[in-house]
């Protein structure tokens, strides 16, 4: 007996709604539009339905913002490495490389952040 997946039109619309307001955002934060991005970054995080992969996105994002950004950058290394726990067989390097690059950029990012943190530190001893 054969199961046939069940579509659920509420999800699929809701990941297209986040798809399509989570790519402009890195094109506001791209454009030096930083206050916007990050607004945006902080209200889509607040919503419920957002998918892991888009919060760990927005947390990146945000960790480029003027407040939190060890937080946000510990948060989206947090989630990217959930999201791909137990993939660690994948088998094609293409694969491996898609599997990685978030969990890197998130590392990269947290390093900075806390490099940020260390120079504010040194500057208020």
């Amino acid at each position: 007996m054969s199961t046939t997946p069940v579509f659920r039109p509420s999800v699929k619309l809701k990941a297209m709604f986040f798809d399509s307001t989570y790519k402009p955002e890195w094109k506001h934060f791209g454009a030096d539009g930083h206050d916007e991005a990050n607004a945006l970054a902080g209200w889509l995080l607040s919503e419920s339905a957002i998918g892991g992969l888009h919060r760990a996105g927005m947390h990146l994002l945000l960790a480029h913002g003027p407040d939190d950004k060890v937080y946000h950058a510990t948060q989206a290394l947090n989630m990217a490495r959930d999201l791909y726990a137990g993939r660690e067989n994948t088998r094609s390097e293409a694969q491996k490389a898609a599997r990685d690059a978030p969990v890197r950029s998130a590392e990269d990012v947290l390093q900075v952040a806390l490099e940020y943190e260390r120079a504010l530190n040194e500057q208020d001893a």
